[in-house]
């Protein structure tokens, strides 16, 4: 199954969880953004899935200027795409883990956190993942973005549901929306953590394979 190692991505405060299996055929960096615990669950459980699948996961939370829950705003977006570059770099410097070509698991404001940064350097960026993203906080960097996207949201959330739609028409490489029915945004009912986690395994293996063979 390989190792698991915690490491220092850099900036004060921000630490990461490694996973890396045997013979990696790329690394996914998995951002959740927020202070609430009910979130963490579903970083953790598509990080050992993508393992499974045989990617190396990099799970690292991002730092909010607020530590209220709900409090992240567009004003903490240039903190956010901070963290998440920060641990791209990280990444570039490992031995394990240089030269795979990477993806990136984004929640709530961490996926709008990984547009912004897919679209600015589209070539650190495979493939996204945006799972019940807040993305609309991204919208003007829509058509810049290349990386191969999958947007998941669930049924019952019309708001954001409007947004994905909107996004799937705006992006400008290969993208599809995947609606999970019957779930809240935190995917937290029975079967929904696995569905998305499956989801996101197949996508990721799928796109990052295909860039690593070039």
């Amino acid at each position: 199954m390989g190792w698991v190692r915690t490491v220092d991505l850099g900036p004060p405060g921000l630490s990461a969880d490694v996973w890396t299996p045997r013979q990696p055929v790329g690394v996914v960096a998995l951002a959740a953004s927020g202070v609430n615990r009910r979130h963490q669950g579903l970083p953790q459980q598509v990080a050992q899935v993508l393992v499974g699948h045989g990617l190396a996961t990099v799970r690292f939370r991002l730092p909010s200027g607020d530590n209220t829950p709900g409090s992240i705003r567009a004003a903490d977006m240039p903190r956010l795409v901070a963290g998440l570059l920060s641990a791209l770099d990280w990444v570039k410097t490992d031995r394990a883990l240089h030269g795979l070509p990477v993806g990136v698991f984004g929640t709530r404001t961490s996926a709008a956190a990984a547009l912004v940064v897919a679209a600015s350097f589209p070539a650190r960026v495979a493939a996204v993942v945006s799972c019940g993203g807040q993305i609309g906080l991204a919208s003007s960097e829509w058509p810049q973005v290349s990386a191969a996207t999958l947007l998941i949201v669930n049924a019952l959330d019309w708001r954001l549901l409007a947004d994905n739609r909107a996004a799937l028409h705006a992006l400008s490489g290969v993208r599809r929306l995947e609606v999970v029915p019957g779930s809240v945004r935190t995917f937290l009912e029975p079967g929904a953590l696995a569905t998305v986690a499956e989801l996101s395994a197949a996508w990721f293996s799928s796109h990052l394979t295909a860039a690593a063979a070039g």
